[in-house]
């Protein structure tokens, strides 16, 4: 492969002096002669005087054509100064692998070099006018010399320094007329065959090919934005980045080689940063091995584009990254959208249900049914509510009731008990079920007179009736449609009775309940009472707290 020795027959081998020999010949002869007949054409251009006249011109389109005749005219002498200097009569053929890499770092800049001469001629042809054809034969000579000229460098081969690859077979002749395009076939570069207008960082040391780049994304209705090296594209997209929250560039089209930081380096620091790597990135280089075309878009590369550039290949290649790039960002807008509509539904379900509850109910789905064998049940019911919503409106009735309820759920996260529902003015609390207490009834019951005090300092100043009672209960949900978490069992009826007997402002206890409390509680019994439909039960009313030398009880 170029740049090390090849094997042959399973043997190493040497570079072929001779076969180098010829070849260096060959880079040196055979373009001088092409840059001189391009050179001679030029010449021939210059001196006519219908272009004399056009350079007189006021006109700025007239005067473009000879000054443009002008600048390849100047490249060639920069071209042929090149070829001379770098390629002596004297300097010797390669003969390992590091003189190879030299030899096809010197085409890979004198491709670079003349490159603006292709540029050029793409833009005389974009010149539609009658008073030019005069010079399309010329013009389509100089496009024909050219491509020659490109042809002896594809024939060596040449490659980066850092990347070699297998033999390429001999190149086929070219015809004669192979890349001219006749001056008569204008392509249209109108902003309106531009699929999407973006913002296009364009990265590249050689002045030609980067106002070539920005005149034609210019002319299909992108904005282009200029910079000779690595570094200030970097600078460019970090700060945009950084400062707007989004980088504002829409894809980068980067070349391979530039002082200060290359290609790779640039391509490399972008895939490191989460704010850039979105970013289409297109390599531009004057050399087109698969090798360098494979590093590329290895290191993150989204495509890749030859020196001298087709305008309608350059074209497709940056509407194809445009579409990518919306694309990109309607993903990531779509994906921020499920996130926030996720995070709202699950605060949804913390507000709906108990966070136990929600949980489960976010990480699996569904709420495994449980049984607990210990369970306080507490009930609060407002006194007199009925009469109260029959002489107000009812917009003051939900907004005392949202008061009231939002001291009640203030007391129910203070002691970390359960509220599982209100039944229109009542809420029902519970202790046991989805957090394990010592004693459930005594957080019950200071959490009930938290919300007692929380009825009487409210705008309503009600009051309200309290009623406790303890023992096992199912808890789980129930049907397909306005779930709702919720408790059943005896105990659950037993406890609404319980509550009905307490007065206003108070809190009754059952039997079973106050026997788990009665040593750290001061209370009086209300004898044996008849529940509906129910035994009788003794009820006993809560009183205060004992004096903790009085009784310890731990919940």
């Amino acid at each position: 492969m170029p740049g090390a020795p090849h094997e042959a027959n399973g043997q190493p081998a040497t570079l072929a002096t001779a076969p180098a020999a010829s070849m260096l010949r060959r880079l040196r002869e055979e373009p001088l002669t092409r840059l001189a007949s391009i050179d001679c054409t030029c010449r021939d251009i210059l001196r006519n005087e219908l272009c004399e006249h056009l350079a007189q011109s006021d006109g700025a389109e007239d005067a473009d054509f000879p000054t443009t005749v002008r600048e390849i005219h100047d490249l060639c002498d920069k071209g042929s100064q090149f070829l001379r200097k770098t390629f002596p009569r004297e300097r010797p053929a390669p003969e390992d692998g590091a003189a190879m890499d030299a030899v096809n770092k010197d085409v890979h800049d004198f491709k670079n070099l003349v490159a603006g001469i292709s540029y050029r001629c793409q833009f005389l042809h974009g010149l539609d006018d009658s008073r030019f054809l005069p010079f399309a034969e010329d013009i389509e000579e100089i496009q024909r010399q050219f491509a020659a000229c490109m042809a002896v460098l594809d024939e060596a081969r040449g490659i980066t320094p850092r990347l070699r690859s297998a033999p390429a077979a001999p190149a086929a002749a070219i015809p004669e007329n192979q890349g001219v395009q006749p001056l008569a076939a204008k392509p249209e570069f109108s902003p309106a065959t531009a699929f999407l207008p973006g913002r296009i960082l364009v990265v590249d040391d050689e002045s030609d090919g980067r106002e070539f780049l920005v005149r034609e994304l210019e002319r299909q209705g992108h904005t282009a934005v200029p910079v000779d090296n690595g570094r200030q594209a970097l600078e460019i997209l970090e700060h945009g980045q950084y400062t707007r929250g989004d980088s504002q560039v829409d894809l980068v089209l980067l070349d391979v080689w530039m002082p200060e930081k290359n290609g790779f380096q640039v391509l490399e620091e972008m895939k490191k940063d989460y704010g850039l790597r979105a970013i289409p990135v297109v390599m531009l280089s004057a050399n087109d091995d698969i090798d360098c075309v494979a590093q590329c878009i290895s290191a993150g590369a989204d495509d890749y584009l030859t020196k001298p550039f087709e305008p309608r290949l350059l074209q497709a290649r940056v509407n194809s990254c445009l579409i990518k790039r919306k694309l990109s960002k309607q993903e990531r807008m779509l994906r921020e959208q499920v996130l926030l509509a996720k995070q709202r539904s699950d605060n949804l379900l913390y507000q709906i249900f108990p966070y136990t509850v929600a949980e489960e109910l976010i990480t699996s789905g569904a709420v495994k049914p449980r049984g607990c064998d210990r369970v306080a049940v507490m009930f609060c019911d407002i006194v007199g509510f009925t009469s109260y919503c029959d002489q107000r409106p009812p917009d003051e009735v939900v907004a005392r009731l949202d008061e009231l309820f939002t001291g009640y759920e203030q007391a129910v996260r203070k002691y970390r008990v359960e509220k599982i529902k209100t039944v229109g003015d009542c809420m029902m609390i519970t202790a046991g079920v989805l957090q394990r207490f010592t004693n459930p009834v005594l957080a019950c019951l200071r959490c009930g007179m938290e919300m007692i005090e929380a009825a009487r300092n409210c705008s309503a100043h009600w009051d309200v009736r309290v009623g406790i009672h303890s023992g096992p209960v199912v808890a789980g949900m129930a049907g397909n449609q306005h779930y709702a978490f919720d408790v059943w069992g005896d105990t659950v009826n037993t406890a609404s009775r319980i509550e009905g007997t307490a007065d206003p402002g108070t809190i009754s206890v059952s039997e079973p309940a106050w026997a788990d409390v009665y040593q750290c509680c001061k209370g009086k019994s209300l004898g044996s009472k008849l529940l509906k439909g129910k035994q009788s039960m003794e009820v006993f009313r809560f009183e205060a707290f004992r004096e903790p030398q009085e009784g310890a009880c731990a919940e």
